[in-house]
């Protein structure tokens, strides 16, 4: 008995290749199969046409980065234009490394296509179709973040809840009782419809809900970002109709980043702080999926992957800084590698943040000086007054505290 033969199918429909209609006319007996197309991206995902490919794009789009990146550059384009490469070292893990001479003030990408594209030009980009990648000066990709970036408190009345810009006084939202401690509110249409996009409608009533009802009495940002992050990463999640409010991230793209390094603190106040994020998580996701009540099993798979994640945010997380003030206005994760980044302080590069009226705010990175090829990008963790008028021991202090290392850069040895 001969065994079936295998048929590739469309990865955005699942259906195999279509026949060709002229041939069947003809000769109905004549089996012809239209080819499918392969992503010219990655080459590992196959389509029918232009339309199952849209269709599969949110889903496709994290593991085509992965599968782009491990393929070879062609040695015109990266010895032309490659801004940096990934590199092993001993001491500090993986790093970024120039892989061509970086002139000062010259502002470069650092998401996956950064590889292969830089920005020297300061003229500020048109802002492109929602849900679509936005892009820096002459096709530079700006990082974008892993799921949607977090307001701080202090913020939450008078900024956009997508694009972090401040809002104007007739946009600014009145509090009512459930919502003086969250706040959403937006500067425009298109930021609304950003935020519908992503589900952010369901995640506010989520909110007020548990507000309400006292279960929590405040929203912690750390706790929102983990929280977008184990709904944004939890497949079946996607898959039912009341879970499907943030784009699918593979749990690979998490679990890629270091740990808080460190054991953690033992003190009262830390403890109680991770045990108010892991409750508010808990709590958000049962409202959310309308799941109040969880088998033992599953309860301690969920509270794992929340100790997880928010080891992973404590360690990778930015602070997104108003361009106007340079104030912290929220945090965010930003996808590979712009998590590889080390710190010193003395930084060659600095990183600034995108924020354009109906996106998400992405990141950049503007060159301090020249920094010369084979040399390592670095940035600051530290507050640019905090670098400026401390001394070396209060610095390294600062850093062992929040970041449990000893900093052994070139000013601090």
């Amino acid at each position: 008995m001969e065994l079936a033969k295998k048929v590739r199918v469309c990865d955005g429909c699942g259906k195999p290749p279509f026949s060709s209609p002229s041939i069947n006319e003809i000769e109905p007996r004549v089996e012809a199969l239209l080819p499918l197309k392969a992503c010219r991206r990655c080459h590992q995902a196959f389509y029918h046409n232009v339309d199952c490919q849209k269709r599969h794009y949110a889903i496709h789009k994290i593991s085509c980065r992965k599968w782009s990146a491990s393929l070879p550059l062609k040695r015109t384009t990266q010895s032309a234009t490659a801004i940096y490469t990934v590199e092993q070292t001993r001491d500090k893990g993986r790093c970024l490394v120039a892989a061509r001479d970086i002139a000062i003030g010259e502002k470069v990408g650092i998401g996956p296509d950064a590889l292969v594209r830089s920005c020297t030009d300061t003229t500020p980009s048109q802002t492109n179709e929602v849900g679509k990648r936005s892009k820096n000066l002459n096709g530079t990709m700006r990082a974008q973040p892993l799921v949607p970036p977090v307001l701080i408190e202090s913020h939450r009345s008078t900024h956009c809840a997508v694009c972090f810009n401040r809002c104007s006084r007739q946009k600014q939202n009145v509090a009512t009782e459930f919502t003086s401690q969250y706040v959403m509110q937006f500067c425009s249409a298109a930021c609304q419809q950003t935020a519908l996009d992503a589900g952010l409608d369901g995640e506010q009533l989520a909110i007020r809900s548990i507000l309400e009802i006292g279960r929590i009495p405040k929203i912690l940002p750390t706790a929102l970002l983990v929280y977008r992050l184990i709904m944004a990463s939890n497949l079946s999640l996607n898959d039912h109709k009341d879970g499907s409010f943030l784009p699918r991230l593979s749990w690979s793209s998490v679990s890629d980043m270091v740990p808080e390094a460190g054991s953690p603190s033992n003190s009262d106040s830390a403890e109680a702080h991770e045990q108010a994020i892991l409750f508010t998580v808990v709590s958000l996701f049962q409202e959310a999926t309308k799941q109040h009540s969880f088998n033992q099993s599953a309860q301690n798979q969920l509270c794992v992957r929340i100790r997880e994640a928010l080891s992973r945010v404590k360690a990778n997380a930015f602070s997104i800084t108003s361009e106007s003030d340079g104030d912290v206005v929220g945090i965010a994760l930003f996808e590979y590698p712009a998590y590889l980044m080390n710190h010193s302080c003395r930084p060659n590069a600095t990183q600034s943040f995108s924020l354009v009226n109906g996106q998400f705010p992405c990141l950049v990175l503007v060159a301090n000086q020249k920094i010369a090829k084979g040399e390592e990008i670095t940035i600051s963790y530290m507050d640019q007054n905090d670098l400026r008028q401390s001394s070396r021991i209060d610095r390294r202090q600062m850093l062992q505290k929040s970041y449990h290392f000893i900093c052994q850069c070139s000013i601090c040895v």
